[in-house]
């Protein structure tokens, strides 16, 4: 039984300097966002003949508060001159998370405390960030952006039934690099890379336990620490065809992994920074129109390899790729009726410390758009031959 909460509020003013673009933008943010987990519980266990074992009933109860609050608080600049178009500012972040679990065992018909499963976690992180970037036209053909964003960040982790208290500090730099090259109307070619950060869910750091046997449980973890990701790519357009070479690089990445021992039958399933990871691969784009019959088709064929940084997981590696095509078809001169068909198949892939299956899905839709286009109505059926049926390993 999940309950959850959020009350947002946000304030933002700008104020324009002039008539060729400058201005000041102010934006405050504050969220406010709680969840309370209950999990009643029990387990049986059996012989291979379905008789049941004696003296091996359990019961529990799982309870959790979660309470997160959030203030953000921004000062952006957009300062365009003759010479480039610069846009610069600063963002304050403050987060502050409470967490408590609370476990009884309630297989003797009365709730007994156990402190080994219980905890009570506190956790703060603020941030600073500064950042700038600027872009310019050289010339009619070629285009240039580049951009910096740094941020500081404290982070302070306090387990009160452990009385056991974590501390960090880090500074990141984040670089944007963006330059097209437009040939003509209908053909340019371009070169971005990015780095960006991913954080952790909330989910993830609070460290309730949801036990789906008396063996085994998933958990948060409030240690987890945010990761990056670096992007680069490179880009071809032509008319209606795109083309893409990319490349991506995924440092201490966030995965659901399993922990077993010989020493005891429990499985933990908990959220780690587990793997640094690697994709390269090509991406084909097509639209076309025939008639009455309009299609936008993408093929796209890549290789993974995770390396794992905890002796828990095997590193690993795979090629892959996927194909999807969505196509429309007019069924009257006035194009208030269509058709729709589309279809996507993907090779079996990685995904972190995952083994992901092939599979297959084929929906179909109909559209209508009445009264000069004041009601649009929409029915579709989803996988309609039910070949989705994806495995994780």
């Amino acid at each position: 039984k999940i309950n959850r909460h959020s009350n947002a509020f946000n304030l933002y003013s700008v104020i324009k300097l002039d008539t060729i673009g400058r201005k000041i933008s102010y934006d405050f943010d504050y969220l406010d966002f709680s969840t309370s987990s209950l999990n009643n519980f029990s387990s049986n266990s059996y012989f291979s003949d379905n008789t049941l074992k004696p003296e091996n009933y359990f019961s529990a109860r799982n309870s959790s508060n979660l309470d997160v609050n959030i203030i953000t608080s921004r000062l952006d600049f957009d300062y365009p001159t003759q010479w480039v178009k610069l846009n610069f500012g600063a963002k304050l972040t403050f987060i502050n998370n409470e967490s408590n679990v609370s476990f009884f065992n309630t297989t003797r018909g009365i709730s007994e405390p156990d402190p080994s499963k219980s905890n009570s976690f506190e956790y703060k992180e603020n941030t600073q960030a500064l950042y700038i970037s600027g872009s310019k036209k050289l010339n009619d053909k070629v285009e240039v952006q580049l951009g910096f964003r740094g941020e500081n960040t404290q982070t302070e982790g306090n387990s009160v039934t452990l009385s056991q208290k974590n501390k960090n500090k880090y500074f990141m730099l984040f670089p944007t690099f963006n330059i097209s090259y437009s040939f003509k109307e209908d053909k340019s070619v371009g070169l971005n890379y990015n780095r960006r950060i991913n954080r952790p869910t909330y989910n993830n750091l609070n460290p309730f336990r949801f036990y789906s046997t008396s063996f085994n449980y998933a958990e948060g973890n409030p240690f987890l620490n945010a990761y990056t990701t670096d992007n680069i790519e490179l880009s071809y357009l032509y008319k209606n065809s795109y083309t893409m070479l990319y490349a991506s690089f995924i440092n201490d990445a966030i995965d659901q992994v399993t922990f077993v021992s010989p020493e005891s039958p429990i499985q933990r399933v908990i959220p780690t920074n587990a793997y640094n990871q690697y994709n390269v691969g090509i991406y084909q784009g097509y639209i076309f129109s025939l008639n009455r019959w309009e299609s936008n088709n993408n093929l796209s064929v890549y290789y993974t390899r995770s390396r794992s940084n905890i002796p828990e997981l095997k590193s690993s590696s795979a090629f892959s790729g996927s194909f999807k095509t969505v196509n429309s078809v007019i069924l009257d001169k006035d194009k208030k009726y269509r058709a729709e068909a589309s279809f996507l198949y993907r090779l079996p892939s990685l995904a972190g410390s995952y083994e992901l299956s092939s599979f297959s899905q084929l929906n179909l839709g109909f559209k209508a758009s009445l009264f000069k286009q004041r009601l649009n109505v929409t029915i579709e059926a989803v996988d309609v031959l039910k070949t989705n049926k994806q495995t994780f390993t």
